[in-house]
Formats: structure tokens, C-alpha cells, sequence
């Protein structure tokens, strides 16, 4: 009687040790185990596009990386026609006349569409691209028939790093060590 008592109080001890064993190393961790405070920043990608005009021409345009990373900077003019009041003119498109851009540092897409060859910081002061116009060049805006060229510049950033994150996006190609943007179809 006394072996089958026994039989059916061992496995309640063992759970009751294996309860209290556990429940002890628990109370230990949590005990000797300081808190982690982490600061998590996360990325962000933007910029701001930056124009300067000498009558109807376009003389300065640059672009500033406003994100918290490198990134890849490019630009698309889209053009349209307007009248006197600034209401875009229901006509095709007139073509854009880019005198000179500045080809050391910038790669002509299609378009309309620049590509900043390398990625720009997003500390100051290298947080900016070089001018895409050359010191010569412009964009000169037309008139016609009473209407008057409008060009709308839109700045897009992409983050620079993994460099296949640009590759997938715009359609360019790098250099071996995936730091330059060599071309664009």
C-alpha cells in the first residue's frame, strides 16, 4: 500500500520541483537583466529642388538630399504650354531646349530625365548636386501664338545603399564597385 502511495505522490513532487527550479531561474534572469533602451532611427529619402531664372530661362538648377542617408538624386522637366492667366494650354507639348548641361557629373536619360552621377550625403555642406546647367547653358522657354512654355522640374531620391536598390528602380547601370551611375537608356 504504502509503494503505491508513493507511485502517485512521485510524479506531483517532480512537479513541484521542476515548478519551483524554473520558476527561480526565471525570477534570476529577470532579476540581474537591465533593461536595453535602443534609439531606432529609420531612413528616410527625400529632397527638395532648387531653380534659379535670368528672365524666361532657367539658369541654376539644383538639388538638395533633405533625407537622413545617401541617396541617388535624378530629375525629369516636364514641359506644357500656358496662357496669360497660367492655365495649361490643352496643345502638344513644346519640345525642351537645354542649351548645355553639365555632362561631368550629370547622365542624360530619356525623357527629360537627368541622373546625378554619384550619391550625395545628406550632411552640409555636400548635400547638394552640382548645377545641372553648365555656366553657359540654360533653359530657354518659348512663346507662341500667345502662349508661353512652363516647365515643371521634379526632383526623386533613392536610397544609395544596397546599390541594387537603384538598379531595380531606374533604369541605369553601375560601375564595377557600384558606386557611379555610368548610364542610362
Amino acid at each position: 500500500m504504502r509503494k503505491k502511495n508513493l507511485r502517485r505522490l512521485m510524479p506531483v513532487a517532480l512537479l513541484m520541483v521542476l515548478v519551483l527550479v524554473c520558476g527561480s531561474v526565471f525570477a534570476y534572469m529577470f532579476m540581474r537583466t537591465a533593461p536595453e533602451h535602443t534609439n531606432f532611427i529609420p531612413a528616410q529619402v527625400s529632397c527638395k529642388v532648387y531653380e534659379d531664372h535670368v528672365g524666361d530661362d532657367i539658369t541654376s538648377v539644383t538639388v538638395e538630399n533633405t533625407g537622413n542617408i545617401s541617396a541617388y538624386i535624378r530629375v525629369r522637366l516636364v514641359t506644357y504650354w500656358v496662357d496669360g492667366d497660367d492655365n495649361v494650354a490643352p496643345l502638344p507639348s513644346p519640345p525642351l531646349v537645354i542649351n548645355d548641361y553639365n555632362s561631368m557629373d550629370w547622365i542624360k536619360g530619356s525623357d527629360n530625365t537627368f541622373y546625378y552621377k554619384k550619391p550625395v550625403p545628406p550632411d552640409a555642406p555636400d548635400d547638394f548636386t552640382t548645377n545641372l546647367l553648365t555656366s553657359t547653358g540654360a533653359i530657354t522657354l518659348k512663346t507662341q501664338d500667345g502662349y508661353k512654355q512652363a516647365v515643371d522640374i521634379f526632383g526623386e531620391a533613392i536610397q544609395s545603399k544596397p546599390t541594387d536598390a537603384v538598379k531595380e528602380v531606374w533604369p541605369v547601370t553601375m560601375d564595377t564597385d557600384g558606386t557611379t551611375i555610368k548610364s542610362s537608356p
